[in-house]
């Protein structure tokens, strides 16, 4: 059973746990976060060639494994407190026979390593996509194509949009509404189309200014919409810090919280107002497309029933969108 940890001490140092516990303990617990967390963002192929070449790794996959063990380690942990007796205290998560955390302790706990694992993994995200051609198995992944081709692809664009707290798994958490507004929302009014070019660009890092202006007027409507999808599938709560995922990971198998924060009145109003700012940011795409289409410029949006030519008066007639989700 391999993984990307030589031993207890570097487990140690990557997770921040005093885990009075032995390597063989642990490794159960890495080598399910390796397949249940991180190969869905690195691919099955790059990860076998990591465990493969480890420890003994060329210069560049060295200067990749601090992205790696980091997230890799919290997930470890986050798997690993259920089946452990420990105490929770100001120095940290300790592994003890005498004494067991609290509930809410131990639920704080778990929700503070989800978060710093998801955090992690943006970081990695981030250094590999930016050192793609270091990484060819990577770069030439299904997992690359699915996490850059997001029209909003990354926590610091989202949060842009919509207050999420700036958080890494509540992104994530709701990267799968996000692809259904794609869909139902985007393409049903741009053009499948127009919106395929978009990505393709976005893949290969060659968006035009014309094509980031329109990038840029495309990323509030999926936020705006996404937010009031998930209120209304009970996704996300309302906290001082912007919205949250329930799920304590943001996995298919997600456990829902069984309260609420926020009462169904304010949830309400905060969709009603989410689906509206969606709906007028989608009015300002259609006027922007409007005016740009030509020939050269978007000519594929000239076959989406909601293109009118420059013509301020005309109005659009944007598809329903929450019946089409």
């Amino acid at each position: 059973m391999k993984v990307l940890f030589e031993n207890i001490e570097e487990f140690r140092a990557k997770s921040g746990v005093s885990v009075s516990t032995s390597m063989e303990v642990i490794t159960p617990f890495i080598h399910d976060a390796q397949y249940l967390f991180l190969r869905p963002f690195i691919s099955e192929d790059f990860l076998l060639e990591l465990l493969d070449a480890f420890p003994n790794l060329n210069a560049e996959q060295q200067k990749l494994l601090p992205f790696i063990q980091r997230p890799l380690a919290c997930f470890a942990v986050y798997k690993w407190l259920p089946q452990a007796t420990v105490d929770i205290s100001n120095a940290g998560v300790t592994a003890s026979r005498e004494s067991s955390a609290y509930q809410w302790q131990f639920k704080q706990a778990r929700d503070s390593f989800a978060e710093t694992a998801y955090n992690g993994l943006e970081e990695l995200l981030n250094y590999l996509f930016n050192n793609k051609n270091d990484f060819s198995t990577w770069a030439g992944s299904d997992e690359y194509i699915s996490r850059r081709n997001l029209l909003v692809n990354s926590t610091w664009a989202f949060n842009e949009q919509v207050n999420i707290g700036s958080s890494a798994m509540t992104y994530w958490g709701l990267s799968p509404i996000m692809k259904r507004i794609e869909r139902a929302v985007v393409e049903s009014n741009i053009t499948l189309e127009l919106v395929d070019s978009l990505r393709g660009k976005i893949v290969s890092d060659n968006l035009s200014n014309d094509e980031k202006e329109l990038l840029n007027l495309i990323q509030p409507v999926i936020a705006h919409f996404t937010i009031s999808q998930a209120i209304l599938e009970n996704s996300v709560q309302i906290k001082e810090n912007g919205a949250m995922v329930y799920s304590a990971l943001a996995t298919s198998t997600a456990n829902f919280e069984e309260s609420k924060v926020g009462s169904d009145k304010i949830l309400g109003e905060y969709r009603k107002q989410a689906r509206k700012n969606g709906e007028q940011a989608l009015i300002a795409l259609l006027k922007y497309l409007n005016q740009k289409t030509s020939d050269q410029l978007f000519p594929s949006f000239k076959e989406s029933h909601n293109y009118t030519g420059n013509e301020p008066d005309s109005p659009y007639q944007p598809k329903s969108t929450f019946s089409l989700l």
